[in-house]
C-alpha cells in the first residue's frame, strides 16, 4: 500500500513541474519565435518595394502591412517584458538578438513614406531579430 502513495506523489510531483515547465518556459519560447517568424514573413513584402508601392493601386496593401507591423512590435514587445524566462532573454542578449530595439524600429517602418527609407529600416530589422536565411 505504501509504494501506490510512493507512486501517486511522484506522478503528481512530476506532473506539476512538467506543467510549470511547460507553461511558463516553453510556451513562451515557442510564441516569441512565432512572433518572429511572422515578423520575417511580413518584412518579405519590403524586398520588392518601388515608387509605385507608395503611391498606386498597392496602398492599401501598404495599410494592412502597417497595421500589421504594428500589432507585431505590441505583441514582439509584450512577449519579451511580460513573459520570456529571464535565461532566455541572456540567451538573447548573449546571441545579439535586440527584440525591444526591432520593436522600435518596427513602429517606425509602419510610419515610413520613403522607399529607401523602408528599405534600410527593414533590414535593420532583420539584424535585430539575428534571422539568418
Amino acid at each position: 500500500m505504501n509504494s501506490i502513495y510512493i507512486g501517486a506523489g511522484a506522478s503528481f510531483i512530476l506532473g506539476a513541474s512538467g506543467y510549470f515547465i511547460v507553461r511558463y518556459w516553453l510556451m513562451p519560447i515557442f510564441r516569441y519565435r512565432k512572433i518572429k517568424q511572422g515578423i520575417v514573413q511580413t518584412l518579405s513584402f519590403y524586398d520588392s518595394l518601388n515608387v509605385e508601392t507608395f503611391t498606386g493601386p498597392d496602398k492599401q496593401r501598404l495599410k494592412n502591412i502597417s497595421r500589421k507591423l504594428r500589432q507585431y512590435a505590441a505583441q514582439l514587445s509584450t512577449c519579451y517584458n511580460e513573459s520570456l524566462p529571464y535565461k532566455y532573454k541572456l540567451y538573447l542578449n548573449g546571441n545579439n538578438e535586440s527584440p525591444l530595439e526591432a520593436s522600435k524600429a518596427l513602429m517606425a517602418l509602419a510610419n515610413i513614406k520613403q522607399v529607401d527609407h523602408a528599405i534600410k529600416r527593414a533590414d535593420s530589422i532583420r539584424n535585430y531579430l539575428q534571422k539568418q536565411d
